[in-house]
């Protein structure tokens, strides 16, 4: 029997819900986070300490323990071992199912990794990427979890060939230009078959510049893909390239022996099709892939504070014990928690580990009936996956990579600046592939390893010759594996009224077939409901535009140090939502987690959709010029809601600061001034907290103006040349370093970049900034304000004109932060015109003020 006692009860308002979600993998959170947006009242609970289930980003000690946790031998049970009863439903216990299995894990190198296992965060359904154009992206963008979210694009795609060279994959236009090992004549060929396509597509989408005549016969579009090449004459590497590095197709398309999967060319030209439009639809993204920072998880994290902020109740640790059945109908009621406490729902949906064994004999025909539909269906091939760590580079100067070999590659890491998910100067490197069996699985997965990686001899089990081969010293060493494979699970959704599983990790590179999968499972769920009705994009009319609330300001404050001479951390999350103007909520503290190096200074590095204000160790203190600009409340005027937040900063800045106004302020000048005048003991100056943070000293400058001030001394009349900041520092200033301070004047942004006026303006001019725009982020700030302040007036007296004001305001918050991204941008002819009907508005008004006479609110 499990004992209840070891899981605290959660306690909750209601124990009713309309949907409960068990695990919390990718398309699991995605559900939640849908079902929550449309209304629905959401239980979402894992019985892990972590988020993202089989779809997780984990450090290395945890992947290894929760592989071998979910391996053979099979199903073991979660819950008590007795069908339970009551009155009106039968208790049916749950269990585990074994979804992995021949586990390999081996450390060369324990020396260099006894340190590191908590700075990696590996994808345990990798390797995965996205791109540009695909489904996820339209998703996340849609959902509105972009803004919980940074991507990292993949530098090049490689694919290599059976000794191990690596050859560039000419995926563009200018990628075949610039590629030395293509002859001319190759290059001129691709571009026709690259020409070839793009006439097809337009004219496959009825554009107006499409010719009927260049589509591709139906004939050609149903035959294999791989024959469609040969057709067109096109020689093997650049055949490859397209088939595996860019269509990514599964097994040896020339082997009709052994292709399970062939492609046909009408599915080749859409995955085309995805590549190219992939290609510079970000203009920050020269290629077509990203991957995200801190790792895949991050993804499904978005997802799941989506759900939190629409009011999701999310329970961490708590395993499911038991499904609660109708009697005589057999039909899903709830479910028993570890804790003893019994939920009911009108829908459930499990994790894919989890299944529900046939009841008793003596029970009900109906439930045994639903339970025979509810298996889970084992798929015929299996995934075999692998993660190799390695201290150099596949390619010398290349971090992030996609390799096409026997199976699918991809090289992630090489600096602490890149995709933080492993320590710097270490790469992680991911394998998968489709396999009948184990045995076949470990085949492939050998070889490709044998092929790029230097393996110690105990572990080149496939070939030795590989070790001992000419190129071997230029390979990466192996420091780290693991391998295992993975099963493949099919769910008959559909076949039970209200009980639904979520899908494995598929072996595809990207998430569409994941996200079809999701969203049909979602209609069937709902069919009345839209999925992802409401987007940041669309207008959207709320009963009050008082609570229309932006969802991305989300921010923490962290500080650690010792209380009474032991350690204690202090972490307050915080996240605001549409319904009100913030809730505290609780979540891992960022270096509890180990994600970043505790002596770093961390400030807005991502955690989920958490974005960092500050965290630093206490044996590790910051030297600040300033408080950080995150921190000013002109710049965040949502921050003036968080209790304590005057408090929360003297702590972590040691700062005796008094709270006050502007005439607090000015009277604590006046007071110092008279001060000097009459004696020559000075008073000493506290800092104030006014509105704009970014003007207090940093400890540092305190002490050093407290010590001048108690000794009396003062040096007039000598003035120290300022020094000039290093080349290095000013080379490594990035165009998102002065984003941060486009809404202060160019003086005050120098300041805080802590560079020349002249270096900064010089600066501007190499990023295409002609003018710094403060001026008209000012002024649409103003612009702004003014409109929320008519919206509140006309909602007592005119919805229908509120709401148009309301729509006025949010074109210029896009406009706004349009600038802010494309800083060279002028303000739009609307806005110009707009702007100065204001001002004009606001001179009569008071030219009228002026002659004593009363204006009206028009």
């Amino acid at each position: 029997m499990s004992d209840s006692s070891l899981y605290d009860p959660i306690e909750l308002e209601t124990t009713t819900f309309d949907l409960i979600v068990v695990g919390t993998g990718l398309p699991a959170t995605i559900i939640a986070a849908a079902a929550s947006a449309s209304g629905k009242t959401v239980l979402h609970l894992d019985r892990n300490h972590f988020y993202g289930s089989q779809f997780a980003s984990l450090q290395l000690d945890e992947l290894t323990s929760f592989i071998k946790s979910h391996a053979t031998p099979p199903s073991t049970i979660i819950g008590s071992t007795s069908t339970g009863s009551s009155l009106d439903y039968t208790a049916l216990d749950v269990t585990l199912r074994s979804v992995y299995s021949n586990i390999e894990t081996a450390n060369y190198a324990p020396e260099i990794l006894a340190n590191q296992f908590s700075k990696f965060l590996i994808d345990l359904g990798g390797p995965r990427v996205l791109f540009c154009a695909d489904k996820a992206i339209d998703l996340i963008a849609k959902s509105g979890v972009g803004s919980y979210l940074s991507f990292k694009s993949i530098d090049v795609s490689f694919i290599c060939d059976e000794n191990g060279r690596l050859s560039n994959v000419p995926d563009s236009r200018s990628a075949i230009f610039k590629d030395k090992s293509l002859s001319l004549i190759e290059k001129n060929q691709l571009m026709r078959f690259f020409k070839l396509v793009q006439q097809h597509l337009a004219a496959s989408a009825g554009d107006d510049g499409g010719n009927e005549s260049a589509k591709i016969s139906e004939e050609d579009l149903e035959s294999p893909f791989a024959d469609f090449l040969k057709r067109m004459r096109l020689p093997p590497k650049i055949k490859s390239s397209i088939l595996y590095a860019i269509s990514l197709a599964d097994d040896d398309q020339d082997n009709s022996e052994v292709c399970k999967t062939v492609l046909k060319t009408r599915e080749g030209m859409e995955r085309l099709d995805l590549y190219q439009k992939s290609v510079g639809r970000f203009p920050n993204v020269p290629g077509a892939l990203l991957y995200p920072l801190y790792g895949h998880g991050e993804i499904l994290q978005g997802f799941t504070r989506r759900a939190a902020v629409k009011g999701c109740i999310q329970v961490l640790r708590m395993p499911l014990t038991a499904l609660l059945m109708d009697k005589q109908t057999g039909q899903y009621k709830g479910v028993r928690l570890a804790s003893g406490e019994e939920i009911f729902s009108h829908q459930l949906l499990l994790d894919p580990t989890l299944t529900v064994p046939l009841p008793p004999a003596s029970s009900s025909p109906n439930l045994e009936e639903t339970l025979q539909v509810l298996s889970l269906k084992g798929d015929k091939r299996k995934v075999a996956r692998g993660i190799c760590i390695t201290t150099s580079s596949l390619k010398p100067d290349v971090s992030n990579c996609l390799l096409d070999t026997s199976i699918r590659a991809i090289q992630i890491g090489g600096g602490s600046d890149k995709l933080a998910v492993c320590p710097s100067g270490m790469f992680v490197l991911y394998f998968s592939g489709l396999c009948d069996d184990a045995e076949h699985g470990k085949r492939l997965l050998h070889a490709a390893m044998n092929a790029l990686l230097t393996l110690p001899v105990s572990a080149n089990r496939e070939s030795g010759s590989a070790v001992q081969s000419e190129d071997a010293d230029v390979k990466p060493t192996l420091l780290w594996s693991t391998l295992y494979i993975q099963e493949l699970t099919t769910a008959h959704n559909g076949e039970c009224e209200n009980i639904f599983f979520t899908p494995m990790p598929d072996g595809n590179l990207n998430y569409n077939d994941l996200v079809d999968s999701t969203v049909a499972l979602f209609q069937k769920m709902y069919p009345d409901e839209v999925f992802f009705a409401e987007t940041p994009s669309s207008p959207v009319e709320p009963d009050n535009p008082e609570d229309d609330t932006e969802l991305k300001l989300i921010r923490s404050l962290h500080v650690y140090g010792l209380d009474e001479g032991k350690r204690n951390e202090v972490e307050r999350e915080f996240v605001f939502r549409e319904n009100g103007l913030y809730v505290e909520l609780s979540a891992e503290p960022v270096l509890r987690l180990m994600k970043f190096p505790a002596s770093q200074v961390l400030q807005g590095h991502v955690n989920g959709c958490w974005v960092c204000i500050l965290a630093f160790h206490e044996n590790s203190p910051p030297d600040f010029t300033c408080i950080p600009s995150v921190l000013s409340v002109s710049r965040n005027p949502k921050l003036k809601t968080i209790p304590r937040l005057s408090n929360d900063l003297q702590m972590i800045f040691k700062l005796s600061c008094k709270t006050g106004d502007k005439k607090s302020l000015q009277r604590s000048r006046e007071e110092t001034s008279q001060g000097s005048n009459h004696s020559h003991h000075k008073s000493r100056r506290w800092p104030i907290l006014d509105l704009d943070l970014n003007s207090l000293p940093s400890p540092v400058t305190m002490s050093e103006s407290s010590e001048d001030q108690e000794s009396g001394r003062s040096s007039p009349g000598i003035t120290e040349k300022k020094r000039r900041a290093p080349s290095g520092r000013i080379a490594s200033i990035a165009l998102s370093d002065l984003a941060k301070y486009f809404d202060l004047p160019i003086v005050e942004a120098s300041r805080n970049l802590n560079v020349g006026l002249t270096v900064l303006k010089k600066k501007c001019r190499e990023f295409g900034i002609p003018r710094w725009p403060h001026r008209k982020i000012k002024s649409l700030d103003s612009l702004i304000r003014d409109l929320q302040e008519e919206t509140e007036v006309q909602q007592k007296e005119n919805k229908a004109a509120a709401l148009a004001v309301l729509k006025r305001q949010r074109m210029l918050e896009r406009e706004r932060e349009s600038i802010e991204r494309r800083p060279f941008l002028e303000m739009k002819t609307e806005t110009k015109r707009f702007r100065q009907d204001v001002f004009k508005r606001r001179h009569r008004a008071r030219a009228l003020r002026s002659q004593g006479l009363s204006t009206s609110a028009n």
